[in-house]
């Protein structure tokens, strides 16, 4: 039981859907993980450990809401000639993608992704989202968590790399549920790839 409701929970995690496409489409060779703050660091060290790629970790400070600095970049010898995926939980203002894309590419990252479950896209007092993505010069790989039209992805494509579809996902958990089978193998992101 997780809080105070009276029912179990199933907590879906979306890294196996993006460990699968960045294996299928080679992104991980010649890369670098990369936790974009402290607070992810648990999550990009399993992201990193699956694919075998060496982790980077940014050290950022947020002076006020939507305002982030990048103070040091731990393992910054790593990035150099690397292709940098961020492991995020969201991508909101953008306020943290922005600076972090900067200090990457500084350091001579050849790419980076940022891998994020959800795209909230949210306007913030320095620009919206979207402007923040094409002036960090990042390509973001997302879910289609929170639905966007068609009009804004093809806006918007010259930065948002690819959707990965939720619906495979949850159609095997509701089966797997209805027929009483555990689902916890839809939410480890321990499996084996390959």
């Amino acid at each position: 039981y997780e809080g105070f409701a009276n029912m179990v929970f199933e907590n879906m995690r979306a890294m196996p859907l993006f460990i699968d496409y960045v294996t299928e489409r080679k992104l991980d060779e010649d890369s670098v993980i990369v936790a974009l703050d402290a607070g992810r660091v648990s999550e990009a060290r399993k992201f990193a450990a699956i694919l075998d790629r060496d982790l980077v970790i940014i050290d950022k400070r947020r002076p006020k809401p939507g305002v982030a600095h990048v103070y040091t970049v731990i393992g910054k010898e790593k990035v150099d000639g690397k292709r940098a995926i961020a492991y995020e939980d969201m991508v909101d203002s953008g306020s943290t993608v922005e600076p972090s894309a900067e200090a990457l590419y500084k350091l001579g990252a050849t790419d980076v992704y940022v891998c994020a479950p959800h795209l909230l896209a949210s306007p913030s007092e320095d620009g919206t989202a979207e402007d923040k993505m094409r002036k960090a010069r990042v390509k973001v790989i997302t879910t289609n968590s929170i639905p966007r039209k068609n009009d804004w992805l093809e806006a918007n494509s010259d930065w948002l790399e690819h959707v990965i579809s939720l619906e495979p996902a949850l159609a095997e958990a509701v089966y797997k549920m209805q027929r009483g089978d555990p689902v916890s193998p839809l939410s480890e992101t321990t499996r084996s790839y390959r």
